[in-house]
């Protein structure tokens, strides 16, 4: 993945998605809406600090919108560490028909 794409509003993962690196999606400050369709277990970690500075341009934050297809929320999703400057995304969207079972730790 790559980083500094400041002006991407929108970014969906696809659901074969297995690897987010600890700068994959940092400084994409205007995004608005991230679609999270990765079929994986709430066991599959993510690194921290993948979206440092994410929607940080949106006045009213980003939301994250979960598909119906998603088994779990992988540990460390969007969590950041002590010296990272975070992220803003303020809301997270269930599909109604969502087939999520799980969350890992510390994914938000």
């Amino acid at each position: 993945m790559s980083s500094g794409f400041k002006w991407i509003e929108t970014l969906i993962l696809p659901d074969h998605l297995t690897t987010i690196d600890p700068t994959g999606f940092n400084d994409y400050y205007s995004l608005k809406d991230l679609y999270f369709n990765v079929k994986t277990s709430a066991t599959t970690s993510f690194t921290q600090d993948g979206f440092t500075n994410a929607g940080e341009w949106q006045e009213n934050g980003a939301t994250i919108h979960i598909g119906s297809s998603v088994l779990g929320i992988p540990s460390y999703f969007i969590a950041r560490s002590a010296s990272s400057r975070g992220h803003n995304f303020t809301s997270i969207d269930f599909s109604e028909a969502t087939s999520c079972t799980g969350i890992g730790q510390r994914a938000f």
